[in-house]
């Protein structure tokens, strides 16, 4: 239950309250009932009662009617058993299918004291209850308090795109964005608060794989900003069973549903069934949920053939089967019921149970949209937003996520607010992505998106200072809830210790729940995980299984990494053919490290004829895109003349460009142009500053280089000691190069003492790699024994 705090800026705003007092059941059972709508004045009130006790009106957002909340009055009257409006017992509201309204509610009765009738004398409180603790408080976004009469308008029926600079915002809190946000860190209840001390990615270390054709920086790693890359299915929602079950009535209610449904009431069966299913007022028993939806089901009740259908989707009281749940689906959705219609889309988006398919999902999401069903619009807005199924189209996705949102979809709501923050198919807009975030949490609140985007929020520092410990708590507490994208956040500042220390255990942990339903990204990073044994021991066939459970979503980072796993023959047999396929897809769905790398399939012709032009063309696609790699590989075609025409201007350009990002190839390429003074005017103490950079990144060929500069003085001063030193660190990576020269320092004794047989055991490691002096300097030593 929601108590709503009200602060003194808000007293304009405050709701209605209903007079109530107690009243013994004695003192009403002589006199006459009625249940007319004629006036309580017919008949007299009890003449005696307790003292009067004011309760909060909430107002009904889609008939504008104030209510009480039952929940509400069993605290502050713990032995109630009905209310009376004079005569008349005041019966709990009930919807458009004369189902009880949940949680349950009774109409407001403005400027009358109603009687709430006790079992026992009058007991009721002399006072009101005091507040709850704040973990039951309204933690709304931005901490804004406010009141149930303040409904969000919903958005306008055009798209927000038509005007953008009109589009219409919520109604404007009393208090500035920043004061709302400051009081939310404050009403965060979850676990013990992590060490939020730095919020700087920790260094983690790699495991290498020799020869494996995979970098450690090419298996995708989670990313450090909150960000829901691939959707997650929506988990079956099952309704709440009567909130207030654990008070007074609880025997009676249940007796009085577990009585109609043996009776074979459908409706009471499913009621029943949900009880079981969520354990309230009853022990939780799924094998019992599942025994009264079967009852309501054989009535061909589509809300029973949905719980049936979810029961076996989650695997619980039943052993997971998506044949069985896509069967129980089917009998809801052909019988028009757009729940069911909604959920056998799931199953086709999400290939559950069956192969991916994006055009059936998309179908039945249409026809489940058609009446109005959140949910499914939603879905359809993810279609088009992430091209799945449909060419990508923000307009028209936010056109469907507005439909949803008209109807306070929470998911869609904190969509439309990443789209204005992000500029997707509009001008970004970061006062109105707070908004949007807003009615997220105001309406939110049954589905952990509330607290999720709270937590997005304070990652993203969106109107607030970044605070990374409190975005943690809100993820820890959205994910309690079962929110998917929570666990990969959770999973992601654990796996990189961002406002938390690295722990790989409880990364996989997390990963490992959003890969159970089908998150893409999650699947990814488990992959990842197995692949670098973080967490868990190293296995590449794991690996390779995660991953290409990833791949088949479409998400472009898992099908580059299973085109490198084929290439390297790493967890499945070396297939290039294999690896060419997987990284065109990637690369032509536009990842650039998938255009990088299949650059490099065309330039030694693996799975494909060589192809130096295409190769250019591709690694130009990357580089084009930021890729730091790709811009050292564009700069170094340009400079020898592959696959495109030498130019030396462009040449420097791109080398600068990924200079600007660290990269070892590129200090080292520029630095050797600088040296001799190619297409730049020569500079050797720049170069020599460049190449020690990458040297210092453990780049063997500018290690050597770098030993070649202190040898003979050029760049800086001539110091045969460190020439050793660097030469060692490049012999010891197999540079041929640093080998020969190490070895001629052995011969002659500069920086190191004489040792012949130093000398001859590296000219034979460098003749091994085909290093034609080395080959001379081996035969002279072998010609002349000069190990004598």
């Amino acid at each position: 239950m929601n108590h709503i705090n009200i602060s003194n800026s808000d007293i304009s705003t405050l709701p209605r309250v209903q007079a109530m007092r107690a009243v013994s059941k004695e003192s009403v059972d002589s006199l006459p009932l009625s249940t007319s709508s004629s006036p309580s004045s017919t008949f007299p009130s009890p003449a005696t009662g307790g003292p009067i006790v004011h309760i909060d009106c909430y107002t009904d957002p889609d008939t504008h009617k104030e209510f009480v909340l039952w929940e509400d009055i069993l605290l502050a009257f713990k032995d109630a058993v009905h209310v009376r409006h004079g005569s008349r017992i005041v019966p709990f509201s009930k919807g458009a299918d004369f189902r009880t309204l949940e949680p349950r509610r009774i109409a407001a009765v403005p400027d009358a004291v109603l009687d709430i009738v006790i079992e026992d004398p009058v007991t009721a409180r002399s006072e009101p209850p005091s507040p709850a603790p704040s973990s039951m408080q309204a933690t709304t976004v931005l901490g804004a308090p406010h009141t149930t009469q303040q409904v969000i308008s919903p958005p306008p029926s055009k798209t927000l795109l038509e005007e953008p600079q009109e589009t219409p915002s919520p109604p404007l809190p009393s208090k500035t964005l920043v004061e709302e946000v400051q009081e939310t860190s404050l009403k965060v209840e979850v676990a013990t608060r992590p060490n939020s001390s730095s919020s700087v990615p920790k260094e983690v270390t790699k495991q290498e794989v020799q020869d494996s054709g995979i970098r450690p920086t090419e298996i995708t790693q989670p990313s450090t900003t909150a960000s829901a890359t691939r959707r997650a299915p929506q988990a079956p929602q099952i309704p709440q069973a009567p909130q207030n079950l654990a008070a007074a009535s609880a025997t009676t209610e249940v007796t009085q549903t577990i009585l109609n449904a043996s009776l074979g009431d459908k409706d009471a069966q499913v009621t029943l069934g949900n009880m079981y299913m969520r354990g309230q007022g009853v022990d939780q028993d799924y094998e019992a949920a599942m025994d009264w939806f079967r009852k309501a089901a054989e009535k061909n009740d589509p809300v029973a053939q949905n719980r049936i259908g979810d029961l076996y989707r989650l695997g619980q009281g039943v052993d997971q089967d998506f044949s069985a749940t896509m069967e129980w689906y089917r009998r809801a959705a052909d019988q028009d019921d757009s729940t069911g219609q909604y959920n056998v889309g799931q199953l086709y988006d999400y290939a559950l149970g069956v192969p991916l398919n994006y055009t059936l999902a998309m179908e039945w999401y249409e026809k489940a949209a058609a009446k109005g069903y959140p949910p499914a619009q939603h879905s359809i807005g993810d279609l088009y937003s992430h091209g799945q199924g449909v060419e990508q189209d923000y307009v028209k996705a936010m056109d469907w996520y507005n439909k949803a949102a008209q109807q306070y979809h929470a998911e869609s709501e904190f969509r439309i607010g990443t789209m204005f923050e992000e500029g997707q198919g509009v001008p970004k807009n970061e006062p109105i992505a707070l908004e949007w975030f807003k009615r997220a949490v105001e309406h939110g609140t049954t589905d952990g998106w509330n607290v999720y985007t709270q937590g997005y929020v304070f990652f993203r520092g969106l109107g607030v200072p970044q605070d990374l410990g409190v975005a943690y708590e809100c993820f820890v507490k959205a994910a309690e809830q079962g929110h998917i994208p929570a666990h990969i956040e959770v999973g992601n500042m654990h796996y990189i210790g961002i406002g938390v220390p690295v722990d790989y255990t409880k990364a996989m942990k997390y990963f490992l729940k959003g890969a159970s339903q089908g998150r893409a990204d999650a699947l990814q990073q488990v992959g990842g995980m197995y692949y670098h044994g973080q967490g868990v021991p190293q296995d590449f066939s794991e690996a390779f299984k995660w991953l290409s459970q990833a791949a088949q979503y479409d998400f472009l980072p898992a099908m580059t990494d299973i085109g490198l796993l084929y290439r390297s023959g790493l967890g499945v047999a070396q297939d290039y053919d294999q690896a060419f396929f997987w990284l065109s897809k990637a690369a032509r769905g536009g990842r650039a490290n998938a255009q990088r790398e299949l650059g490099f399939m065309y330039h030694r012709g693996l799975g494909t004829p060589q192809d130096l032009e295409l190769a250019f063309e591709w690694c130009l696609k990357a580089a084009d895109q930021g890729h730091a790699a790709a811009q050292a590989d564009v700069g170094t075609m340009y400079h020898h003349g592959r696959g495109t025409a030498q130019d030396l201007p462009k040449a420097i350009e791109y080398l600068l460009k990924a200079v600007d990002q660290n990269l070892a190839e590129a200090q080292q390429e520029l630095g050797a142009m600088l040296f001799i003074g190619e297409g730049v005017p020569a500079n050797q103490s720049v170069a020599f500053e460049l190449i020690l950079k990458a040297a210092e990144q453990g780049h063997a060929e500018a290690q050597s280089n770098i030993g070649v500069m202190y040898g003979t003085g050029q760049g800086t001063f001539q110091n045969h000691i460190k020439a050793v030193e660097w030469w060692r660190k490049a012999a010891e990576q197999g540079n041929a190069s640093a080998q020969f020269e190490l070895g001629l320092a052995y011969l002659g004794g500069k920086g190191v003492a004489v040792s012949v047989t130093g000398a001859r055991e590296l000219f034979a490691l460098a003749a091994a790699q085909g290093h034609e002096e080395a080959k001379v300097y081996l035969e002279y030593i072998q010609n002349n024994n000069l190990e004598q």
